[in-house]
């Protein structure tokens, strides 16, 4: 409704936001929760009473992925910016969708510089700081978005830092514990 609020906030027993760490957390009494980290990382859990009765970004909660790309119009689409620029729902200054017809994306000769220990080949090693949680969170969407991500921002190290964070968020979420990875040299 427009009205800015400081962190912890709590509405009666319906609604509660507070701060953890570098992330912040919306509670509410219907069993709603969402995370987010301020940046690029958010996470919608709902009861499985809303299965199949709820649509957007965060698809229908059915347990199917395949069936998520749904357009408001009720269409599906497999085009990933078509499906996300469907539900944007007001012009924000700054948020604009730069991004159509041939996007800008690297070719695994570019992306191989950021397969090693250094950068995204972090997440996957099998000895590595975050091997307890590779058989609960598959690391390999995680890698795929890392190169992704960092090879088109041509390695920023901000942009690697995120991707790792997020899945460092989505092993502790499921509550795995994850050996030191971040150095004065990484992140």
């Amino acid at each position: 409704n427009g009205l800015l609020v400081n962190l912890p906030f709590r509405h009666h027993h319906q609604l509660h936001a507070y701060t953890s760490g570098v992330h912040a957390f919306l509670q509410t009494d219907f069993g709603l929760a969402v995370t987010f980290d301020w940046h690029s990382y958010a996470r919608v859990l709902l009861p499985t009473t809303y299965s199949r009765s709820v649509c957007g970004l965060c698809g229908n909660a059915d347990g199917n992925p395949a069936n998520d790309f749904t357009l408001p119009d009720g269409r599906s689409t497999t085009d990933e910016n078509t499906f996300g620029n469907s539900w944007k729902v007001s012009d924000v200054p700054g948020c604009d969708a730069p991004c159509t017809g041939d996007c800008g994306v690297c070719n695994e000769a570019e992306k191989r510089a950021y397969r090693g220990d250094k950068h995204c080949g972090l997440l996957v090693k099998p000895r590595g700081p975050f091997a307890d949680c590779h058989g609960v969170v598959d690391p390999a969407p995680y890698f795929e978005d890392c190169l992704f991500d960092v090879c088109l921002y041509k390695g920023h190290q901000e942009v690697l830092c995120r991707a790792v964070a997020a899945y460092v968020t989505a092993c502790q979420s499921r509550r795995v514990s994850i050996a030191p990875w971040r150095t004065a040299a990484f992140c």
